[in-house]
């Protein structure tokens, strides 16, 4: 009896098994779809180009925030503290003792570099003993061939080790066509490089130092008379240091703090630690120093200022995070977070809230990505079609290029410039030889490249070389 009802079950099971397999098979069987390629027809409508105003007037108060930051100026913060800022992107810190120099980060060009540091030896004429990195960026590192010298010894953490051989060597293409993009590096009649002369100069063949020490947590040495003490304080990247000076009251935060609004997340390089960032301001905020000195724009002086300053640090970026984390939490997509989120008015008057760098969209889009993925929910994004099949899609749908062009021109000639953009980008998209979408599209960027901040200026101009350079179109 027991062997027949073992039978019986095995029977079973093997049919039960069988009608799975089956579904399965089934439901997993992939319809074939051939799409033929749709035709989209060249454009047949006349386009006068606008004439882009590029008066510095349109744009005096960027001009002004980047003469004040951006002049060549030696601060002397203490009588034996000094920081060079202006020259390049990346200001170079010193620190003069008995017994020779600490510099503080590097910039980005040696040959500016070079000049600095004979700048700096006509104040004290000693020899640099130490290169302290606060991070590994390389407007912070390619000028160091030029001060390294018989005995200098270079420190930085172990994780910014790490970003200079992935950022400097590893992916040094890609970061070489970044920074170049990021600073509107581009030969084009309309650069802006004609009204502003944009400090970032990074040497374009890159000759790389690594530290020749460094330290996971924190480091400590005595030098000449003086205390360095150097702590891991993630934000900028991971491997981000701050340099504390106690016998100075002295602080030197590299990126953490700027008079800008935080480059909380880069569209272009990975997305940033912002809650490590937070809890590395209130490690700096509990030092109670007099002085606070960035590697970017002015040094704060006095107690109470640098206090304020780092209060009110803390507490914009803190409402950022929470602000994005709670979007999250209550199912909001990305763009719906972007429409949601207001910044505090009485910060966003704060100096160091103007978005001249940084910017609040960017920073919720770093946060949201680096918090949940790129997942949106919506099911179609999981595999989606090449954009190409949509493009022609819409363009047929639309009546046809000439239909798609006449509306980007109308909304051009009305300051709608992002949306002139995004309708040329479908017909780029659709067709990727049609050359008077992207003449079209370069000189709305010209447009929005005046009402931005540097940091996006530096986007909008290459964009726009780069269009009129794929359309083979020169200004004349």
């Amino acid at each position: 009896m027991k062997t027949k009802i073992i039978i019986l079950q095995s029977i079973a099971i093997g049919l039960l098994l069988v009608l799975l397999i089956s579904h399965y098979i089934s439901f997993s069987k992939k319809e074939v779809i051939t799409r033929e390629e749709l035709s989209v027809d060249e454009a047949t409508i006349a386009y006068s180009p606008p004439s882009p105003k590029f008066a510095l007037s349109d744009i005096s108060s960027l001009v002004k925030g980047l003469k004040e930051n951006f002049t060549p100026t030696i601060d002397q913060i203490t009588d034996e503290i000094f920081l060079a800022r202006g020259y390049m992107l990346g200001s170079i810190g010193m620190v003069k003792t008995s017994a020779g120099l600490v510099l503080v980060d590097a910039g980005e060009n040696k040959e500016i570099a070079g000049d600095i540091l004979r700048e700096l030896k006509e104040i004290a004429d000693l020899p640099v003993q130490y290169i302290l990195l606060t991070h590994g960026h390389l407007d912070h590192v390619l000028g160091l061939p030029a001060l390294v010298e018989d005995d200098t010894k270079i420190i930085a953490s172990a994780e910014a080790e790490l970003v200079m051989e992935k950022d400097l060597q590893w992916l040094k293409p890609y970061h070489q066509w970044a920074r170049s993009t990021q600073f509107g590096d581009v030969s084009d009649e309309y650069s802006l490089k004609r009204f502003i002369d944009l400090p970032f100069n990074p040497d374009k063949e890159w000759e790389v130092i690594m530290p020749a020490q460094t330290f996971s947590d924190h480091y400590k040495f005595e030098f000449g008379g003086k205390t360095f003490e150097l702590f891991l304080g993630p934000g900028e990247t991971e491997g981000q240091i701050f340099i504390w000076i106690p016998e100075d009251k002295a602080l030197f935060c590299g990126d953490q703090y700027y008079e800008s609004f935080p480059n909380l997340s880069s569209p272009m390089l990975e997305a940033r630690p912002v809650d490590r960032w937070i809890a590395s301001l209130q490690m700096m905020a509990e030092l109670e120093p007099e002085y606070l000195i960035p590697s970017h724009t002015k040094p704060v002086l006095g107690k109470d200022n640098v206090k304020k300053v780092l209060q009110d640090r803390i507490r914009g970026i803190t409402f950022v995070y929470d602000a994005v984390i709670a979007a999250i939490n209550n199912g909001l997509n990305v763009e719906e977070a972007i429409a949601s989120i207001t910044f505090p008015k009485d910060l966003a008057e704060l100096p160091q809230f103007k978005e001249s760098y940084g910017t609040l969209v960017w920073s919720i889009r770093g946060i949201y990505q680096r918090e949940t993925g790129w997942y949106d929910g919506r099911g179609s994004g999981l595999n989606p079609l090449p954009e190409k099949v949509k493009a022609q899609e819409i363009v047929q749908l639309a009546g046809g290029v000439d239909k798609i062009l006449s509306r980007a021109i109308e909304l051009q000639k009305a300051g709608d410039h992002q949306l002139a953009c995004e309708l040329c980008d479908i017909v780029i998209a659709a067709n990727a030889d049609e050359k008077l979408a992207r003449i079209i599209k370069s000189f709305s960027l010209d447009y929005m490249s005046l009402s931005s901040n540097g940091n996006m200026m530096g986007f909008y101009r290459s964009a726009a070389s780069l269009e009129r350079k794929k359309a083979g179109y020169k200004i004349e």
